[in-house]
């Protein structure tokens, strides 16, 4: 069978079982020698199919391609249809979602990971960027992916002017093509090599954009992303980062606090690893902060599990110290030339990139990584500097595929560790090819200012943040540091408590100078973390009219706060639908969390 459209033969189609669902594998042949496999996936009780794509390139030749379609459907002419695109980098910017709204009829091409049209909608599996597109021809609407709309990545360089190029927008670390339509970037397939061409997921609702998002994210977190636990975590960065403070003593004292305040993991951030054989690249711990057994486990991890904690480390994977013994070892692994050349830059945690596309990278970081787990008990990883390169003969959307599959198969290894992955500061993998693989350390409780020069508090900074990602990435899944400045901003636990039991919890302070009334109305945060609650915030504007969904028609409804036990209510399902009046009476900056019953 041809389709005349994409000019594919369809070869077979082979349905099999998995273990939640259903996958159905469709081959096609481009030409004799180039086929192009698409799997579909449908998982029970899902909303939402997804599909990856790969190329074969059978041919004695190199294959360019520049652009690709991962979904397209058709919609009556007229239909709207809202494209969001994510920009990364919450540290950068107060917005980093920006939406077009299109109508079908004539055709667009716009920058996009997100297309919703009324009862259906696309997500590509995607980092934000022009390279990222949603467009329609007038009859259809598609989701897809053109690499020669990127010149280069400037990682975590932010600036508005690199050499001669003027970068149009600062906050954005992507410098796109200033020739195209001339494609400056494309993918290149070798022969006898293949190109995942990209996944996208394509889903039903009924309802608004609430609705979609939700459809989505239950997609997301109950069949794509792995099944991370909900750890509540303290980072050691704030306050101590580098410092001489930063040691087991300090750590250990901090353990014995957050147990009373419901912090099951600690996580150790940069500069738990050093001295001699043990730098970046190395990974082996700094016995002069943390010393180490006879096996060179380090004796705070001992300390954690006798009460019950895990622990968790900071690692910049594919990056390396200029003195570490295994880039002395295999110089030819570095990232040539830029990871070489950055190597030089002095900085304690060491900037040298690894070549994540060589399999002998990959072996061996996979291999530190068991290391870690199966000697030293550790549950948990947050993974930072991922700054993607041109490493010869590979381009940067090389390395970025590399990683990620690097990243599969080590989750794949070890189902019981969670990966959190930092996109703080310039566009890494956020959001979606980052949400499908696990939380994200997201934002670090900056603070901004309004066009009136007005400062925003830190916490409401934060609670935009996390209201603009959703409802299309998980608040669940996003990482934010919890007590770090806030509670200065003269905010207090019952408004950023709410906040925190949204997000995937994480401290960011010297718990031992938490007032006690603090510590108090903190502990158990996980007693709000359940889909019968309400979570309503009162910024300086008017009071919250809330608006919920999935209610029973006829039904009616209270809302108990959880924490002074009053009742409001009852409600009829239509009164909730339409939106009820929250929080009236309280002062700005305040939340309440509430407990839905049937009345």
């Amino acid at each position: 069978m041809t389709f005349a459209e994409s000019q594919m033969t369809l070869l077979s189609i082979s349905p099999s079982a998995t273990a939640n669902g259903v996958a159905v594998t469709f081959s096609f042949e481009v030409l004799p020698t180039i086929d192009v496999t698409r799997v579909v996936r449908l998982a029970s009780d899902s909303a939402a199919i997804d599909s990856d794509i790969t190329l074969v390139n059978g041919s004695p030749l190199p294959l360019l391609i520049t652009d690709a379609h991962l979904s397209d459907l058709r919609a009556p002419a007229g239909s709207a249809v809202d494209v969001d695109a994510y920009r990364g980098g919450s540290d950068w910017q107060d917005d980093f979602r920006a939406r077009n709204h299109m109508l079908l009829g004539k055709g667009f091409d716009v920058e996009g990971e997100v297309a919703r049209a009324a009862w259906f909608f696309m997500v590509s599996e995607r980092r934000g960027g022009s390279a990222s597109r949603v467009g329609s021809d007038g009859a259809n609407v598609w989701a897809g992916v053109e690499w020669g709309r990127d010149l280069f990545d400037l990682g975590p360089i932010q600036s508005e002017d690199v050499g001669p190029l003027t970068i149009t927008n600062p906050d954005s670390n992507r410098v796109p093509n200033p020739l195209y339509p001339v494609p400056v970037r494309a993918r290149h397939v070798l022969p006898l090599d293949t190109l995942h061409v990209g996944r996208v997921a394509t889903g039903v609702y009924d309802g608004d954009e609430q609705d979609a998002g939700v459809a989505y994210a239950d997609y997301v977190s109950r069949v794509r992303a792995p099944s991370f636990p909900r750890q509540v975590t303290l980072n050691s960065f704030h306050p101590w980062s580098h410092g001489a403070d930063f040691n087991e003593k300090t750590m250990e004292a901090q353990a014995d606090i957050a147990q009373s305040l419901g912090i099951d993991t600690i996580i150790l951030d940069d500069q738990w690893q050093g001295g001699p054989g043990g730098e970046s690249g190395d990974w082996r711990v700094d016995t002069s902060r943390f010393p180490v057994d006879a096996r060179g486990k380090p004796v705070f991890a001992n300390y954690l599990a006798a009460r019950g904690m895990k622990l968790g480390l900071w690692m910049s994977p594919v990056e390396f110290n200029n003195a570490s013994t295994t880039f002395r070892a295999h110089p030819t692994w570095s990232c040539v030339p830029v990871g070489t050349a950055a190597s030089l830059i002095q900085d304690d945690a060491g900037l040298g990139v690894w070549d994540i596309t060589q399999p002998a990278v990959q072996a061996y970081l996979a291999g530190v990584i068991d290391r870690i787990v199966n000697d030293w008990g550790v549950h948990y990883f947050k993974f930072d500097f991922m700054t993607w390169l041109d490493c010869l003969p590979h381009d940067y959307n090389d390395y970025e595929d590399a990683f990620a599959h690097w990243v599969d198969t080590i989750e794949h290894a070890h189902p019981n560790v969670t990966f959190e992955f930092d996109e703080t500061n310039d566009q890494r993998m956020w959001p979606f090819e980052s949400a499908a693989r696990g939380p994200s350390w997201f934002d670090n409780t900056h603070s901004h200012s309004l066009p009136s020069g007005l400062a925003v508090k830190r916490g409401a900074q934060l609670l935009h943040d996390i209201w603009s990602a959703a409802p299309w990435v998980p608040p669940s899944s996003i990482g934010a540091g919890l007590y770090d400045g806030t509670l200065q901003d003269g905010l207090t636990p019952d408004y950023l408590m709410p906040i925190a039991a949204l997000t995937h919890i994480t401290f960011w302070t010297d718990l031992s100078k938490l007032p006690a009334s603090v510590r108090a109305d903190t502990a158990a945060p996980a007693a709000f973390q359940a889909s019968s609650f309400v979570f309503a915030f009162r910024q300086t504007g008017p009071a919250p009219v809330v608006s919920l969904h999935g209610l029973s028609g006829g039904a009616s409804y209270t809302l108990t706060n959880a924490r002074t036990g009053e009742v409001l209510g009852p409600f009829t399902a239509t009164q909730l639908q339409d939106g009820v009046t929250l929080l009236g009476s309280a002062t700005p900056h305040t939340a309440a969390v509430y407990q839905i019953a049937r009345a």
